[in-house]
């Protein structure tokens, strides 16, 4: 037998897993090898040398409060093995805990749970509080943006004198790259404010877009205007560990990690596949953001192909602000209309290309392999899909599907971190 080892259930045990093929099939894996993980002294030492800054330890000196800034378990930084460092850092600028607190930047997203907070920041000293933001409330109005964003910022976040952001660089599809300014804005913006840019700037055109948009443009505007003093973005690997840190300037040294990232996800797709496999880890805790991240393959593939999401979503469908996969058709409509802006009307060819390209992807016919989700759950999110729970009941009906030889099949492991040229 073929067999592939992958990953699963990111924050929830990363256990592996591996797909069996029938022996004389071709399989290609893209995004294969692990790439090695840096050791403690490999990051220690990557903090002592940081990008267009000065050392954070410098930096904290002589300042009251101190804000860490992370991102939430819808993301797969291991913010834990981070904050150590940057405690040490602040410590020995002489910060006391009680100056100190982080904040879970979940964005649009619901706020944090007590467990997801513990998973995120892991063993830190009791004395330093840690808040989820949440985008509807404790909000602090500063103005609108020179392209008219109504800037609503978590209003706490604005008492801090220092603030550092902790996150993960990555192929997105709105700001190009995730990482740098984004733990400011969106992360811890109000709804509207995230709305806006979303549904009104204009976006990267694709996943690794770093064409200077007007979405990129917004973050950094707003981000200047909230202040961001130190960054400490990752590059993870295909077993969700750092491979690439870049601490220091917000635009340096996110800079820096996006040519890295860009070097180290950009893979070949490979053409006419009889089955297109999208491996989602380790954006699977959710349905909703394995939607978004990792199915690209999936929704590229040809039309005779078979496709296959791997999603193990142990929390289930999952929740955003912006576009919530599991409401209904109706339920959708009336959302749309109530946050409706005039500024939409501006580009109603875009918006018509978007809704068709929604529809289209709603409609492929898709197998997903899941523990974590009901075929219930699926159904109003893709018209025409089959859910298994395990590989070994899924196999079969592949090789129904496929009986006359040769049979092509490429598995795209980690989807959501690889850049297709």
């Amino acid at each position: 037998m073929n067999e592939v080892e992958l990953c699963s259930a990111a924050w929830y045990g990363d256990k592996e897993m591996t797909i069996r093929f029938p022996a004389f099939w071709e399989v290609m894996v893209v995004g294969d090898g692990v790439h090695s993980a840096l050791s403690n002294e490999m990051i220690r030492e990557t903090f002592n040398k940081p990008i267009g800054s000065p050392c954070l330890s410098e930096l904290a000196s002589g300042k009251n409060r101190v804000a860490i800034i992370v991102d939430d378990i819808t993301r797969p930084t291991p913010t834990a093995i981070l904050i150590p460092f940057i405690l040490q850092d602040l410590w020995r600028a002489g910060i006391q805990d009680k100056a100190i607190t982080i904040f879970v930047a979940v964005g649009t997203h619901r706020p944090a749970t007590s467990d997801e907070i513990i998973k995120k920041v892991g063993n830190i000293p009791s004395t330093i509080k840690v808040i989820s933001h949440d985008c509807k409330q404790n909000l602090k109005y500063l103005g609108q943006s020179s392209r008219g964003t109504p800037i609503y910022i978590n209003q706490t976040v604005m008492k801090f004198d220092l603030k550092i952001g902790v996150g993960c660089i990555y192929p997105h599809a709105s700001a190009g790259f995730s990482g740098g300014s984004k733990i400011i804005m969106p992360g811890v913006c109000g709804l509207e404010t995230a709305r806006y840019v979303h549904k009104v700037l204009q976006r990267a055109k694709h996943r690794g877009d770093l064409t200077q948009t007007d979405f990129r443009r917004e973050m950094e505007e707003v981000t200047q205007k909230v202040g961001l003093d130190f960054i400490v973005n990752v590059v993870l690997n295909q077993k969700r560990q750092i491979t690439g840190l870049f601490v220091g300037d917000r635009i340096m040294a996110h800079q820096r990690g996006v040519e890295f990232a860009t070097k180290l996800y950009t893979v070949q797709v490979i053409k006419n596949a009889d089955i297109v496999i999208a491996d989602v880890y380790p954006f699977d805790v959710f349905l909703t953001f394995a939607y978004y991240r990792g199915l690209w393959p999936v929704f590229g593939a040809n039309d005779d192909a078979t496709t296959i999401a791997i999603a193990a979503c142990p929390m289930g469908i999952g929740h955003h602000e912006l576009s919530s996969l599991s409401s209904s058709v109706g339920e959708r409509v009336l959302r749309r209309l109530k946050n409706f802006r005039l500024q939409e009307l501006y580009n109603p060819i875009n918006q018509i290309k978007k809704m068709a390209q929604t529809y289209k992807k709603r409609n492929r016919a898709l197998m997903v392999l899941s523990q974590g989700i009901t075929q219930k759950e699926l159904n109003p999110i893709f018209h025409n899909v089959k859910l298994y729970k395990n590989w070994d009941k899924l196999l079969p009906e592949l090789e129904s599907r496929h009986k006359h030889l040769p049979v092509k099949v490429v598995v795209y492991r980690c989807a959501p971190f690889l850049l297709p040229t």
